[in-house]
């Protein structure tokens, strides 16, 4: 049950950094945020989702997936405690968003 829910969350955590890039031009104020994105987005395939991450990975800069790991393990620690669980179950999903982004962004 928790890799299921953690799994989506490292995709969409990497796939969030793969899309930011510095060259890319802020966003106009008449697009719709991510929020309004997200609210009318169809479901989302996970095998889909990870080869689009694995694809994104192949230009992303050694520290780029390194920040990706990190923020990935952090943002799924961070959930994990807002949902009042255990250390040993909040270090287990991090253990876990972490080995998931590793393999998703081939860093060994």
């Amino acid at each position: 049950m928790t890799f299921k829910f953690l799994l989506p969350l490292a995709a969409v955590s990497m796939l969030a950094l793969a899309a930011c890039d510095s060259s890319t031009p802020a966003p106009s104020s008449n697009a719709p945020t991510a929020a309004e994105s997200a609210a009318t987005a169809a479901p989302v395939n996970l095998d889909d989702t990870m080869k689009a991450l694995q694809d994104a990975a192949a230009g992303m800069s050694p520290g780029d997936k390194a920040a990706a790991v990190s923020a990935a393990r952090k943002a799924s620690e961070d959930v994990a405690r807002s949902q009042g669980l255990s250390d040993e179950l909040i270090k287990q999903a991090g253990d876990t968003a972490e080995s998931v982004t590793r393999k998703a962004l081939g860093v060994e």
